[in-house]
C-alpha cells in the first residue's frame, strides 16, 4: 500500500509505505544445499511480517526516508542481473555472510537519504540497526552504517548507458551482540545496450572485500550477461548467465554458474527455469547442480 501526500492534496514529497510479506515453505535449503551463496534469493524459514513500513519525504534534489526497511531495496542493487536466483547476485555475501543486516527476509528500523548531483550522480547514505531479527532496543544492539555513490551515463532507454556504484559500510554490534564488529566495501557495473539485431542486451560485474579479522567471507567477484529476445519469435523472453565466486576464509572459494530463461506465458505471467552449477559448495571440494523452477505474476 502506498499513499502520496500530494495526490491526496495534502502537501508535496511526502509518501507512505507499508509493505506486508510472508513465506511458507519446507525443507531447510540452506543446511540441504550447504552453499555459502544461497541458491534462492527467496528461501527462508517460514514468515509473516510487516516488511516495510516508512514515510519519505522530498526536498527538491534531495530526500530522506524513515521506518522499517529492507536496506537492499536501494544499496548494492544490481539491476541487469534481477532475473537471476542465486542470493548473491542480489547483494554482496560479503555484507550477508560477514554481518546481520537490514534485508530479507529480517528488514529493519533505519533511516537514509540522498542527493541527485545532476549529471547522472547521486550519493546516498544510511544508518540500520544490527541484529534486525530482535527488532528490540533498535541501535542498543549495533548499528550499520552505510553510504554509496552512483555515476549513470546514457540513461536514455533507447541507447547505450553505464552505471557505476562505489559502497562501503561498517557495522557496529554492542557487547551482547550477535557477532563481531565488521566493514567493507563494494562495486557493481552495468552496462545495456541494443545490438544491431534490435535485440537488448546488458551486462554486469560486482565485486565485494571485507578483510577485517573476524569476517567469514573476505571477498566476492560476480559477473554476467542478459539478452532479451533471443528468439526472434519470442522478443519479451529473458536469457540471464551469470557467474560468482565467493572466497571464505581458509577454505576453497566457492563458485557458482548459473542460467535462467524468463519465458512469457501470457501477458504480466512468466515462468522461470533455473539452473546451477556449483563448485566447491560450502567451500569444500566437490560439486552439486541445482535445479529450480518460478512462476511469477506482476501487474
Amino acid at each position: 500500500m502506498a499513499w502520496n501526500a500530494a495526490q491526496a492534496g495534502w502537501w508535496r514529497g511526502g509518501q507512505f509505505d507499508l509493505m506486508l510479506v510472508g513465506l511458507r515453505g519446507s525443507g531447510n535449503l540452506q543446511t540441504r544445499s550447504g552453499d555459502l551463496q544461497l541458491p534462492s534469493n527467496l528461501w527462508a524459514p517460514n514468515f509473516l511480517r510487516v516488511y516495510q513500513a516508512t514515510y519519505r519525504q522530498d526536498f527538491g534534489p534531495t530526500f530522506l526516508q524513515v521506518g522499517v526497511q529492507d536496506m537492499n531495496n536501494t544499496f548494492d542493487v544490481t539491476d541487469v542481473a534481477g532475473h537471476l536466483h542465486n542470493a548473491s547476485f542480489g547483494i554482496s555475501p560479503t555484507l550477508t555472510g560477514n554481518a546481520n543486516i537490514a534485508t530479507y527476509p529480517n528488514p529493519g528500523l533505519g533511516a537514509f537519504g540522498g542527493v541527485d548531483l545532476g549529471g547522472g550522480a547521486s550519493v546516498q547514505a544510511g544508518l540500520w540497526q544490527a541484529d534486525p531479527p530482535g527488532m528490540q532496543g533498535a541501535l542498543r544492539r549495533g548499528a550499520l552504517a552505510i553510504a554509496e555513490y552512483d555515476q549513470t551515463w546514457g540513461s536514455d532507454a533507447q541507447g547505450p548507458s553505464t552505471t557505476l556504484k562505489f559502497g562501503a559500510w561498517h557495522q557496529h554490534n554492542s557487547p551482547d551482540g550477535s557477532s563481531a564488529d565488521g566493514s567493507g566495501i563494494y562495486g557493481i557495473g552495468q552496462w545495456a545496450w541494443k545490438g544491431a539485431d534490435q535485440r537488448q542486451w546488458g551486462s554486469f560485474v560486482q565485486f565485494g572485500y571485507s578483510p577485517a579479522a573476524p569476517n567469514v567471507i573476505r571477498s566476492y567477484v560476480g559477473g554476467g550477461v542478459r539478452v532479451e529476445g533471443l528468439l526472434p519469435a519470442r522478443p519479451s523472453d529473458v536469457l540471464t548467465v551469470g557467474v560468482a565466486r565467493a572466497a571464505p576464509v581458509g577454505m576453497l572459494a566457492e563458485t557458482v554458474v548459473e542460467a535462467v530463461y524468463s519465458l512469457r506465458l501470457a501477458r504480466h505471467l512468466y515462468l522461470q527455469p533455473d539452473l546451477q552449477h556449483v563448485r566447491n559448495p560450502g567451500g569444500i571440494p566437490g560439486r552439486q547442480w541445482v535445479a529450480g523452477l518460478r512462476l511469477h505474476l506482476e501487474q
